[in-house]
């Protein structure tokens, strides 16, 4: 936008310079901005440049002033006069060469000066020619210099009052038919006229639907009893509880194996505690990899792995000789059979592990000497076997969590 409004208001500067005193010169000009309007009765900035050999020239005077329009957008300044830039007015030799004035202009009054021209002093002014010219007698006539370029052109005048009507002109060809109408709203209906003689009777039409039923009728008096059907598939068991199962050629009612008291389940048990009571191991989860709980006397097998890894194993353990004396613990046993004891906590006896074997002592009277598990892993199924040296046994409970 800035490089549109420099090209545009460059175009409506105009200068004009004469010989004022012998160190000075008069410039006028009239800014206007990108819409050619008028800057008016506003301080301007302005840096002046006199060029030497072209319009592109060497600057070999440079000053800036900060002037204000007038009511018609004109700024009037004396070059020679302004803050210094760079070099001297005074010993410009005018008669050694060809010179161009530069302005730059900011409409703001500042610095950034976006609007700029460049003309050539087609004559020195004649004060400061004779300074330098080292005679007081006119030269020669010089040729006759280029044209100059065409100024902008000024802007419209007021347009004038406007001018009397003329006389009508004859009619001209009527035109083709317009596109009709739309239709206009309906009038007002009539009065309804005599009704007509009624017609003979049409054939009748086809009959309709059945309707929907009535209300049942009172039942009638019960008939006699039936005689007996044939005996279903299952018998009457023997025992309150007993759960039937297919054995694969007939029910077995008789089977205390599933046992449903109406309230709980028991698997293994026909005194079910709880609503779900399994005696013996409980295996949880898909394929060979599952959660397995269980609770032995002594010697423990249970599965590990499932080609590989190990298992996270969760054990408590009670001493049968002194009934004070228990430990909990998380085991991890490799698929080698190597035991690991993650964390432990033992009430009157202590728990130890070296390679695939733990060992339990208790610490209370009496001393019931050391119990011990060793582990040995085969196809991924472990077998913990127990052994005390002393007698007695222990009971242990398990939940193993098998890896990959």
């Amino acid at each position: 936008m800035k490089r549109i409004f420099t090209i545009v208001a460059a175009l409506f500067m105009t200068a004009s310079v004469w010989a004022q005193s012998p160190e000075k010169m008069s410039y006028q000009a009239v800014v206007r901005n990108t819409n050619n309007t008028l800057v008016a009765t506003q301080a301007v900035g302005m840096q002046i440049s006199i060029l030497q050999g072209g319009a592109t020239g060497t600057p070999i005077y440079v000053e800036t002033q900060t002037p204000s329009t007038n009511a018609n957008g004109l700024v009037s300044l004396e070059i020679g006069t302004g803050t210094i830039v760079s070099g001297d007015f005074t010993t410009i030799d005018w008669a050694n060469d060809t010179y161009f004035i530069k302005t730059e202009t900011d409409p703001t009054g500042g610095s950034t000066y976006t609007i700029t021209g460049t003309s050539q002093l087609m004559s020195v002014p004649y004060a400061l020619y004779a300074k330098t010219s080292g005679s007081s007698t006119p030269g020669p006539t010089g040729p006759q210099g280029l044209a100059g370029v065409d100024g902008a052109d000024g802007a419209n005048g007021i347009d004038g009052l406007p001018g009397a009507d003329g006389a009508d002109g004859t009619n001209g060809i009527d035109g083709l038919p317009g596109v009709p109408g739309a239709d206009g709203t309906n009038g007002i209906d009539g009065l309804p006229g005599v009704p007509g003689a009624d017609g003979t009777n049409g054939i009748d039409g086809l009959p309709g639907a059945l309707g929907a039923n009535g209300a049942d009728g009172i039942n009638g008096i019960d008939g006699l009893p039936g005689a007996d059907g044939a005996d279903g598939l299952l018998t009457a068991g023997s025992a309150a509880g007993d759960t039937p199962y297919w054995n694969g050629t007939s029910w077995v009612t008789n089977n205390s194996n599933v046992f449903n008291n109406g309230g709980n389940v028991g698997i293994g048990t026909s005194v079910p505690d709880y609503k779900l009571d399994v005696n013996g191991t409980v295996a949880i989860g898909p394929g060979t990899n599952k959660i397995q709980i269980m609770e032995s006397s002594n010697t423990s097998q249970f599965r590990i792995c499932n080609g590989g890894g190990g298992a996270m194993v969760m054990a408590n353990f009670s001493i049968n000789c002194d009934g004070n004396a228990s430990v909990g613990a998380i085991l991890f046993i490799t698929s080698s059979g190597d035991v690991t004891i993650m964390s432990q906590a033992a009430i009157n006896c202590t728990m130890s592990a070296s390679s695939n074997v733990i060992t339990i002592n208790s610490t209370t009277s009496p001393v019931c000497g050391a119990y011990t598990y060793t582990f040995s892993v085969t196809s991924c199924v472990a077998t913990a076997t127990f052994s005390n040296g002393m007698g007695g046994g222990i009971e242990s409970k398990w939940i193993v969590l098998p890896g990959n």
